[in-house]
């Protein structure tokens, strides 16, 4: 007998949900990327802190990602 994985939804919305956020210049500590993109979702419930999602770089310069 032979399991198979199901197909899982990407549900934080791949790449395209990081179209459209903010970015600042910032270096990256480990890439040395000199340019952050970052969103803020909330993720728990609502009396929990919301989650910070970093990512240094996009498309073909894209380095490290970060969860704060």
């Amino acid at each position: 007998m032979y399991l198979e994985r199901k197909q899982v939804d990407d549900v934080m919305g791949g790449e395209d949900s990081w179209k459209n956020v903010d970015s600042t210049d910032a270096t990256c500590p480990k890439c040395d990327n000199g340019r952050a993109y970052f969103m803020q979702l909330q993720i728990r419930s609502a009396d929990e802190p919301s989650t910070f999602l970093i990512r240094f770089g996009f498309g073909a310069n894209m380095g490290s990602d970060y969860v704060l």
